[in-house]
């Protein structure tokens, strides 16, 4: 008998893929960013991703996050650690999935509010194939601005060491 199960490279490519179009059938405008796009615009090396990263409109992030709901993509448990930023995503997880959804309504860092911010990133979208299909993304300087925030928030981690001088 012949396994169906993803690996963990197909799911994330195949559900990027996935979370553009269900954005586009629900009329809410997202981005798929970071993962495979950072390395196809040149702004990172090879690197395993394990889950999706999507940035949602603010303006819908709450009407998204219950379309998504109702085709099975519950939150996770929320995390009860003390923190001094306020949460910029859920991360959702499917039955039928082996990896999860990180649902971003803003990204820590950008000098302005979040609103203006995505109207400003999707304004300078572009488009990257993933799994054989266009989905929507930040420009590659949007992009790279992005990246660069996220890699600050950790700047010991291994993955900023390696890939933060890359996008200077």
């Amino acid at each position: 008998m012949t396994s169906t199960a993803l690996s963990i490279r197909e799911a994330v490519a195949l559900c990027a893929a996935w979370a553009d179009r269900f954005a586009k059938q629900h009329g809410c405008r997202a981005l798929v960013v970071k993962g495979s796009i950072l390395e196809s615009q040149g702004l990172r090396g090879p690197h395993e991703s394990i889950d999706v990263d999507l940035l949602v409109d603010p303006a819908q992030f709450t009407s998204f996050a219950e379309a998504l709901a109702d085709a099975g993509w519950q939150p996770m448990a929320a995390s009860t650690s003390a923190g001094i930023m306020a949460k910029h995503a859920v991360t959702v997880l499917h039955e039928k999935w082996p990896i999860s959804i990180d649902v971003h309504h803003y990204f820590p860092g950008f000098l302005a509010e979040p609103q203006t911010v995505f109207d400003a990133l999707w304004e300078r979208r572009t488009t990257a194939v993933v799994a054989s299909v266009e989905v929507n993304t930040p420009n590659p300087a949007s992009h790279a601005a992005l990246a660069a925030l996220h890699y600050l928030r950790h700047p010991d981690s291994g993955l900023a060491l390696i890939d933060l001088p890359k996008l200077i």
